[in-house]
């Protein structure tokens, strides 16, 4: 008998939970959206702004009380801010207070193209981002590039982003049509050849070499270009 009173007691208290739990759920679905809550990453790089990313969210982001919860389509809301260019990633989420939320991860930037009609980036996964109005990265410029033929030249881009040293002392890449590729520095008047992109990782760590014995000895500048371009070989020339 006392089983059979506690299985009954056990019972009545699922019953009873799943019951507020529905009546609270279907009540909170309800209800009207109260607001937004964006978070940009990262946060020191602000391609895209909280306005622009509230303005995907919300068409009429000044008359929320007139939106309900449950005809928020979250899927669709992500899938709307992944198709910004300046976004790699989103997730969109409600909370329990009425807010929605969305968390942005933006793309990143390896270098900027400069071409005769306009400035673009191209990003780590080697795709085309466009400039932006808010936030300017600070990488190096890219001339003789573009939007069709950048990406070969990814892997070029990312070794120099990804490189403390070379991020800081590369300015500029420029690849021209017959020496190929020239590479500019924060010294006044002093440049890299490189050449083809073969065996690349060879020839930066070359530069890297040459720059830290020129330092050491106190003869930075005392040159103005060094060619990279024959593997083993640093040759320099003097100003």
């Amino acid at each position: 008998m006392k089983r059979k009173v506690a299985f009954f007691k056990i019972a009545l208290m699922l019953g009873v939970s799943v019951l507020l739990y529905s009546f609270s759920n279907v009540s909170y679905k309800a209800n009207t959206l109260k607001g937004t809550h964006i978070e940009i990453y990262p946060i020191d790089q602000p391609f895209i702004d909280y306005q622009s990313v509230n303005n995907l969210l919300i068409q009429n982001p000044d008359d929320l009380s007139s939106i309900r919860i449950d005809a928020i389509d979250l899927v669709k809301l992500e899938q709307k801010l992944i198709k910004h260019q300046m976004i790699k990633k989103a997730s969109v989420y409600l909370t329990i207070d009425g807010n929605l939320s969305a968390k942005i991860h933006q793309r990143k930037p390896m270098a900027r193209l400069v071409t005769d009609t306009a400035f673009c980036y191209i990003d780590a996964a080697g795709k085309i981002m466009p400039s932006s109005d808010h936030y300017s990265a600070r990488v190096p410029l890219a001339y003789g590039f573009n939007s069709k033929n950048a990406h070969q030249y990814q892997f070029l881009f990312k070794k120099i982003y990804n490189d403390e040293f070379y991020r800081k002392f590369i300015t500029q890449i420029t690849l021209k049509s017959h020496s190929g590729i020239v590479l500019e520095t924060r010294l006044d008047n002093f440049a890299a050849r490189i050449g083809s992109p073969e065996h690349l990782a060879k020839k930066l760590a070359n530069l890297k070499a040459f720059y830290y014995y020129l330092k050491k000895n106190d003869q930075l500048d005392q040159y103005k270009m060094v060619d990279l371009r024959f593997g083993k070989q640093v040759i320099a020339s003097k100003n």
